[in-house]
């Protein structure tokens, strides 16, 4: 279920996990791999459709639907990536 039109504040984005090829997404494991879902409109870091890296113990998470969501400061993002054209 995506998410709703919401305002994010900076320098927050909303990011969810990929899953392995086993569809094994571990939760709470220090550093995890996600999909940029939303940014706030103020960032220049990181848009959406980005692949990042993110400490997960420093990330707030929520459930909206049946999808886990991390709210993510762009500041603490360790690595980025576009995705394959």
């Amino acid at each position: 279920m995506p998410l709703p039109d919401i305002i994010i504040e900076s320098p927050y984005v909303i990011v969810t996990l990929l899953s392995s090829p086993s569809g094994i997404i571990p939760n709470k494991a220090g550093f995890q791999v996600g999909y940029v879902e939303m940014v706030n409109q103020l960032s220049d870091k990181v848009t959406t459709g980005q692949y990042v890296m993110f400490d997960s113990l420093k990330a707030e998470s929520f459930i909206y639907g049946s999808t886990i969501y991390y709210r993510v400061d762009e500041n603490e993002i360790l690595f980025q990536e576009n995705p394959p054209l």
